[in-house]
């Protein structure tokens, strides 16, 4: 009564999931016999099995960086799905492209079928981190250098390793002689620090005649 439970083939029965039918025996009789009363039977196939998902944590990228392929697996052996919760990535099936600097996340689900329920889904998120900045230095040897960093936002900006309070825009006015740098932030991702510059203020430096 159910096929998706059991199918009937002449007098092989073949099991295709979980849940209930009846299989009816009958006999329609001939010339010399008036047809038996139908015999029915109601069988249970037993609950879905549950399953897992294996999906290991996913390193973190930074923008500018290829292609790249994820993988998990179900513990029933079906296929998993994956879906990106985040506009900073695009999935083709489990090819990962990076669009925009900052925090990703990506789902990975198995819906189940006849014989299995649907796995737990498991969520990973990983920073597409920011590409290195580049300082740009206009105004040299004045009494106020200007310092501009390449990213557009997220700045903070260095002096000899230490960070300047306060320096959060894309361009810093240096009073100090020493080395500077900038590290740019995007939702918790960081870029790596870039090369430092050197600024001498003007003034700073006073010469004497070699007597």
């Amino acid at each position: 009564s159910n096929a998706a439970v059991i199918s009937i083939s002449g007098s092989t029965a073949t099991i295709h999931g979980s849940g209930t039918t009846i299989i009816t025996a009958s006999q329609e009789g001939n010339t010399n016999f008036n047809a038996a009363e139908d015999v029915t039977q109601e069988v249970t196939v037993g609950n879905k099995k549950n399953q897992s998902i294996a999906f290991e944590a996913l390193p973190d990228k930074t923008i500018g960086d290829p292609v790249f392929t994820i993988s998990a697996i179900s513990s029933s052996g079906l296929n998993i799905s994956f879906e990106t919760l985040s506009t900073n990535i695009t999935l083709n099936g489990n090819q990962v492209t990076l669009i925009n600097a900052g925090r990703a996340s990506i789902r990975a689900t198995q819906s189940g079928d006849t014989d299995h329920n649907a796995a737990e889904p498991i969520t990973h998120s990983f920073c597409v981190n920011p590409a290195k900045p580049v300082i740009t230095l206009t105004n040299a040897n004045s009494e106020t250098p200007t310092l501009t960093s390449s990213a557009a936002s997220g700045n903070q900006w260095f002096l000899n390793g230490n960070p300047i309070s306060g320096a959060a825009n894309i361009t810093f006015n240096a009073t100090e002689f020493g080395s500077y740098s900038v590290r740019s932030t995007v939702e918790g991702c960081a870029s790596e620090i870039s090369n430092s510059q050197i600024v001498v203020i003007a003034g700073d430096l006073t010469a004497y005649p070699n007597v």
